[in-house]
């Protein structure tokens, strides 16, 4: 795992080179985003470090206009997520240069939206799908040994040995 995570550090290096290298010529970052027109009148949050904006779906679209400074993340969730799960689960974007980012919302779960417009994004999804795979062959390793229930427990005691032990591999197989 440490392999690729040094292998995407690299190319998003490497992509952010080029886009300095090519200028920046549109100096933004335009979200074009679509929602089933059924979400009209719900809101689409925007935020990283530094800022927390919102736009709201009418007519089945929203959009969001940032000035590109550097390659940053940034994080989108649904009010509409949060009023009926009473949480959300933020929906992160890798920005590497200005450009366009065509955005389907699943405003149930942003976190499922579909996108388009952003190697860098795309690069990273497809390093998550590899970090899933690796954790799911993982985690089988940890039930066959410990147990399912034992593993995914929230009321463990964590003073114990075979606790102590369970963390250990954990730690051990994921450094791997």
């Amino acid at each position: 795992m440490k392999k690729t995570l040094k292998l995407i550090v690299l190319i998003a290096l490497i992509l952010t080179n080029k886009a300095d290298a090519q200028g920046n010529k549109n100096p933004y970052i335009i979200f074009q985003g679509t929602a089933d027109a059924k979400y009209n009148g719900e809101f689409v949050h925007l935020y990283n470090s530094t800022l927390h904006d919102s736009a709201m779906v009418a007519n089945g679209t929203f959009k969001f206009k940032r000035a590109f400074k550097e390659p940053t993340i940034y994080y989108f969730y649904s009010s509409f997520e949060l009023s009926t799960k009473h949480g959300y689960s933020p929906f992160g974007i890798l920005i590497d240069h200005p450009s366009t980012i065509h955005f389907n919302a699943d405003m149930e779960s942003l976190s499922n939206s579909k996108l388009t417009g952003s190697v860098a994004q795309e690069l990273y999804s497809q390093f998550n799908e590899q970090i899933k795979a690796e954790e799911k062959k993982l985690m089988v390793k940890l039930y066959a040994k410990y147990g399912k229930d034992y593993v995914e427990s929230n009321n463990v005691d964590t003073s114990t040995q075979k606790y102590k032990t369970l963390i250990k591999e954990y730690n051990e197989l994921s450094t791997a």
